[in-house]
């Protein structure tokens, strides 16, 4: 017993350590941070808990898992995104538990993985879903899921797909997407769902990146019903170079002429040093300067919306 006293004692001393120490590697630092949260603050339950299906048949609803898990009911069809249920994303621990078990999820009509990082391609949670769900990802990840038993969808470039009278359409963005340098590349996705005049994009990880909207724009001269933006992990600067800040997410979004936002990447798991509840902050004041409070819909974890029919 004493020497685990001494054991964790030492742990703190470094975490302390790394965290004050101002040119040590970010990523030690990150993960420092985790230590330092997890040794004094238990996984949250999630505010509130998720029941299938979210909506009606002929609604458009979205269901926050928690950081970019959403489940999105679109018109009678059921989709999953970068599904990870488990409790840590390699090392770095949930803050939050997610609002609903895999094998609550009995029915789904995709899954749609944007990359490879672990908090994005979680080989468990995958494992836990349906097995005859087809699995959408960056056709260089397949390595990484060649075993899972989901039919697998890979896609790359400007590629389309259909489910139903749904068309999926992918693009590449500015993103490292890599993990296993084995089974994995840099190629990350971000998804844009069409079916009768809607449309929704989801974009998980990016860069800040006016060309991918530009390219997106012109799928969708509309604009865009809903956009999913993460707005968390940019800093320090090294981190910034692979994730948009919440007023470049915001600025994306709006060019693409969204009508309703949903951040999201944030206040699940600490992946970069700025403080963990900066990111909605930060998105709120730059959406009330611009004079578009309105569109941004900052679902709780479990939370549900149902987007207007017109």
């Amino acid at each position: 017993m004493k020497r685990l006293k001494w054991l964790w004692l030492l742990i703190v001393l470094i975490a302390a350590f790394l965290l004050v120490v101002p040119d040590y590697p970010p990523t030690l630092r990150m993960l420092a941070l985790n230590l330092s949260y997890e040794l004094v603050h238990p996984m949250a339950p999630a505010p509130r808990k998720l029941q299938l299906p979210l909506g009606g048949e002929d609604e458009i609803s979205f269901g926050w898992v928690g950081h970019s898990t959403w489940i999105i009911e679109f018109q009678g069809f059921r989709f999953i995104t970068d599904p990870i249920f488990s409790n840590r994303a390699f090392i770095p621990r949930r803050l939050v538990a997610p609002s609903i078990h895999p094998h609550e999820i009995t029915t789904l009509d995709g899954i749609l993985l944007t990359h490879a990082h672990y908090d994005h391609l979680d080989v468990d949670s995958l494992r836990a879903l349906p097995f005859r769900t087809p699995l959408l990802l960056p056709s260089g990840d397949l390595p990484a899921v060649k075993e899972l038993p989901q039919p697998k969808v890979p896609l790359q470039g400007s590629q389309s797909y259909r489910i139903g009278d749904i068309v999926i359409k992918v693009f590449p963005t500015r993103h490292q997407g890599k993990s296993n340098p084995d089974k994995t590349t840099n190629e990350t996705l971000v998804y844009l769902l069409q079916k009768n005049n809607r449309t929704i994009v989801f974009f998980s990880d990016s860069a800040y990146a006016p060309a991918v909207v530009d390219e997106i724009r012109q799928n969708c001269p509309g604009g865009v019903d809903a956009a999913f933006i993460p707005i968390a992990a940019y800093k320090p600067e090294l981190f910034h170079q692979d994730h948009g800040t919440p007023e470049e997410m915001l600025q994306m979004a709006l060019v693409l002429e969204a009508k309703k936002i949903f951040p999201m990447h944030y206040e699940t798991f600490i992946l970069s040093l700025e403080p963990v509840d900066e990111p909605l902050k930060r998105l709120m004041r730059a959406a009330e300067a611009k004079g578009v409070s309105d569109r941004i819909v900052p679902v709780p974890i479990g939370g549900v919306y149902h987007l207007s029919t017109r």
